[in-house]
């Protein structure tokens, strides 16, 4: 696994830590792997509508460092993924957490 640093607003942090106090995920590094593996593989529309998160974007600049170790396969993943939507890595990342943990927050909400 290669080990990134990845820039996160403490809201985001906070998901996350409940989400490992609840159980879901063994540690950090886990759940945002995971997390981040599951919105790759699973959320197609997310890469086609990232661009429309301006909103998000205020929220972005209020911000933790979290590490995170990936294997590389997943490093090259995300790296093809966030340079076909002119993103970072960490701005990927973010979306792709945000996503997939408002998913699990909020699994009746529908984002049709």
């Amino acid at each position: 696994m290669k080990m990134k640093t990845v820039y996160f607003p403490p809201t985001m942090v906070d998901v996350i830590s409940q989400m490992v106090k609840n159980g879901l995920f063994p540690n950090y590094s886990e759940a945002i792997r995971s997390l981040v593996a599951s919105a790759i593989a699973s959320n197609k529309q997310l890469l086609s509508n990232l661009n429309d998160g301006e909103e998000l974007q205020a929220e972005y600049k209020k911000t933790n460092i979290v590490s995170v170790k990936f294997p590389y396969e997943l490093i090259y993943l995300l790296d093809k993924a966030a340079k076909m939507l002119g993103l970072s890595r960490s701005e990927f990342i973010r979306m792709a957490v945000l996503k997939t943990a408002s998913q699990i927050l909020f699994p009746d909400v529908s984002d049709e």
